[in-house]
């Protein structure tokens, strides 16, 4: 066994050295220092190697998105990592954010990757980089580094059907990323949901307090020229530019092309808001848009069923009484439907001598009229007769029938 000095490690690998040269004694004196050195170092490194972890270093630096700083980009950098079968990569990040799509393969490279991966946060974490970091193992902040969380956001154009999608993408998105932070602070999803309600920043003391991440590490080497309450004020990419690391960025982020805010406000006629509005506030303007649109078509409809319905009783197709089952009619199956189906309703004749009556305007020649006679003439002034002068029509009844 090594005792651990020099000169027990040399009398170690003396001993070696002799049984595996015993029967060349020359040979042993001549190269003994050189072969006890070789062995010595050879031993030596292999131990060290032994005690000390390996570790692999990746970064993601700058802005995600689909050109040279994407997902396959990062993940190449990954596999390298893992092909040198490291104990541990460790994952330095400073990232504003970026795109969604991009930005989830990334997460689940991180979160397969056969060799445990720890998150250091050296600069900043924001946006779509706080849900990239929860893939990691380990979570560890510089006491000088922030964290944003928000909403995911899009850039969106189109007509209202257009934008009803692209806002059920965003809850969808919005839901998975409420799912992953609980699930990481043990938080409840109502909890979490404040957080991705506006930009939410957190110094690394926050950070650990709500159990973002797993401890802080020392300042990173990054010069700050703001106040704290200043950079929560600001935003994602600005943060970034306030940030000078020392450290390269090797991934170099695209141009993000920002919202024009006047030409939606000008296109979709927005009255609340204003080119110096929030992103946000825009964007609610534009669903608040397409629920004003949806009512205003909703009153469309109901006005284009009333229409049909009132007509189709002046012509007496149908009777007031029957309105409302038109009415269920329209509503289930659309405006087109019920003008078919009422279309297809034939308006009971009246009879040839009803009509000349009518037209003379003398109701006092039906005075004399037996039952016979209204059954012949006019049945349904009779049917009338029945719902509205009871009596009368049982006179001529029993007149006719008898009692």
């Amino acid at each position: 066994m090594l005792d651990g000095s020099v000169q027990g490690l040399d009398t170690y690998l003396d001993n070696i050295y002799c049984l595996r040269n015993f029967a060349e004694p020359k040979a042993y004196d001549d190269d003994r220092e050189r072969a006890v050195a070789a062995w010595r170092d050879t031993l030596f490194n292999q131990t060290i190697n032994n005690m000390e972890p390996k570790t692999e270093q990746i970064k993601l630096y700058g802005a995600i998105y689909a050109g040279d700083n994407n997902a396959a980009s990062f993940i190449a950098n990954l596999q390298a990592a893992q092909e040198k079968k490291p104990q541990t990569i460790e994952l330095h990040i400073h990232c504003p954010g970026g795109d969604v799509f991009e930005g989830n393969l990334i997460y689940n490279a991180i979160k397969d990757s056969p060799v445990p991966v720890d998150a250091y946060i050296d600069g900043i974490a924001a946006s779509m980089a706080s849900v990239i970091m929860l893939a990691a193992r380990n979570v560890y902040m510089a006491e000088n580094a922030f964290i944003m969380i928000h909403a995911p956001h899009t850039f969106s154009c189109g007509n209202a059907e257009d934008l009803e999608k692209s806002a059920k993408l965003l809850r969808d998105l919005e839901a998975i990323f409420t799912e992953k932070f609980a699930a990481r602070t043990g938080k409840t999803q109502e909890e979490v949901s404040a957080w991705l309600q506006g930009d939410n920043w957190f110094n690394a003391k926050e950070a650990l307090e709500e159990k973002l991440i797993d401890g802080i590490v020392g300042k990173s080497d990054i010069k700050l020229n703001d106040t704290e309450g200043n950079l929560k004020k600001t935003t994602a990419n600005a943060l970034l530019q306030r940030f000078e690391a020392i450290t390269t960025i090797i991934n170099q982020p695209q141009n993000k092309q920002e919202m024009d805010k006047q030409a939606i406000i000008s296109r979709y006629g927005l009255t609340t808001v204003t080119a110096e509005s929030s992103d946000e506030d825009v964007l609610a303007a534009i669903e608040a848009k397409i629920n004003e649109g949806k009512q205003e078509a909703e009153a469309v409809r109901q006005a284009q069923i009333k229409a049909a319905i009132d007509n189709a009783v002046a012509e007496k197709k149908i009777s007031e009484q029957q309105r409302a089952t038109y009415e269920a009619i329209g509503n289930a199956n659309g405006i087109e439907t019920l003008n078919q189906v009422l279309a297809d309703i034939r308006v009971m004749p009246t009879p040839i001598t009803a009509k000349l009556n009518s037209k003379q305007g003398n109701p006092e020649d039906r005075a004399g009229w037996n039952f016979d006679k209204w059954q012949t003439e006019d049945p349904r002034g009779l049917e009338e007769m029945e719902k509205n002068d009871p009596e009368a029509f049982k006179a001529l009844y029993e007149a006719e029938f008898g009692k």
